[in-house]
């Protein structure tokens, strides 16, 4: 019963996750740089990529799993993952991979990301979650990991391959498995970040503040922030007879992914009718209390 209510909570959390990617907003990425020349097709601007849907990436994990009544990996375990560039791991196997679309005949330009210009990579440690149930049965059934809020994923931009720049954060508002694979979900967050690039990825809808489309602009916008959710999806799912038992109460496995990072941006017209809508709410609110003086 306690299985069957969390995959049913899970499913429902997913369900949301999947309606948010459905509604993946256009982005540009400004690196400040004009790395393939000034007349390349498919540029937002001179030092800008082109329009893109969503940033491809591939990366290296690490997940352990806490057995908590000692008879193996199942429902309600603990789960802790670390993901990127976290421990020994090297940014050759932990980057963005490029973006869709790609880059091809001149369009859609990519102003010269990948080496030896530019890059992005990230680093997510001690994730953490449960399992929600076993997907199949034996060594071959799949542990369907949910994740819980709290989890960060800093985002870096790097133009040697070495020296890195945090430039915005992923906070975690959930996540869990979809049978293919494992989705995070939350929003990006500028506290505590390094300075110099937080306005790299740039709304590409028409969205702005004041005039700035640049994803910290938005989301710090006085005096009407704007909500923008992110969904990163991965080709996560692993076996049991993947994980090696410590021996100890804990099991853990190490293994390769690639996924997408899509962002979901209000268009103009939501932000319009939302400010509209809290508008009116503001002076129905003012006639009420003039009634009652």
């Amino acid at each position: 019963m306690r299985n069957s209510f969390k995959l049913k909570a899970l499913c429902a959390a997913l369900a949301v996750t999947a309606a948010t990617a459905a509604s993946a907003s256009q982005i540009y990425l400004d690196v400040g740089t004009n790395f393939t020349g000034a007349n390349q097709t498919g540029k937002v601007n001179t030092t800008s990529t082109g329009v893109k849907n969503e940033i491809l990436y591939t990366y290296q994990s690490s997940t352990t799993i806490t057995d908590l009544d000692g008879n193996g990996i199942d429902a309600g375990d603990l789960v802790s993952t670390s993901i990127g560039l976290f421990g020994t791991n090297i940014i050759d196997n932990n980057y963005a991979t490029g973006f869709t679309p790609g880059q091809g005949f001149g369009s859609a330009s990519n102003n010269g990301y990948g080496s030896p210009n530019w890059a992005i990579s990230f680093k997510g440690e001690n994730l953490l979650g449960q399992v929600a149930g076993l997907n199949g049965s034996g060594d071959t059934a799949i542990p369907l990991l949910s994740y819980a809020a709290g989890g960060l994923i800093q985002m870096l931009l790097t133009f040697d391959g070495t020296s890195f720049n945090n430039f915005m954060n992923l906070l975690v508002g959930g996540g869990g498995a979809t049978g293919v694979g494992t989705v995070l979900f939350g929003i990006p967050n500028f506290t505590g970040v390094d300075a110099g690039y937080n306005n790299l990825i740039h709304a590409a809808n028409g969205v702005n503040c004041a005039g700035a489309t640049g994803m910290q602009s938005l989301v710090n916008c006085v005096p009407s922030p704007v909500t923008v959710n992110w969904v990163a999806s991965q080709d996560t799912n692993v076996t049991l007879s993947q994980f090696v038992d410590n021996g100890d109460g804990t099991f853990t496995v190490s293994t390769n992914h690639d996924g997408s990072l899509r962002f979901d941006i209000p268009e103009p017209s939501m932000l319009l009718l939302m400010g509209g809508a809290l508008l009116g709410l503001g002076l129905t609110g003012r006639r009420r209390a003039n009634r009652q003086a």
